[in-house]
């Protein structure tokens, strides 16, 4: 989710799959209907997601690795649905 230049939440759909049975663990993000990007990511000990985003782009080979680069990610909410009034841009 981001906000956009009128200042409205919006979010892009996307789809994804995940490979639990490897180290690091596999997650590949669709992001349309004929690109998806591979990548790996840890889950940390204090509950946050660390994801190789720096490197990585459709149609490349997923790295092997998390490096020093990678994306922390902290859970915020525990609400699994959007805000009423965020724009869902399509697939």
């Amino acid at each position: 989710m981001a906000k956009g230049p009128d200042g409205a939440a919006r979010a892009k759909e996307m789809r994804y799959k995940v490979n639990l049975g490897q180290q690091p663990m596999h997650l590949d993000v669709g992001l349309s209907s004929t690109e998806t990007v591979e990548t790996v990511f840890e889950l940390t000990p204090e509950g946050q997601m660390r994801l190789q985003l720096q490197g990585t782009n459709p149609g490349q080979a997923r790295p092997n690795s998390l490096n020093e680069q990678a994306t922390v990610f902290k859970k915020v909410s525990e609400a699994t649905a959007l805000p009423a009034d965020t724009q869902v841009i399509g697939y």
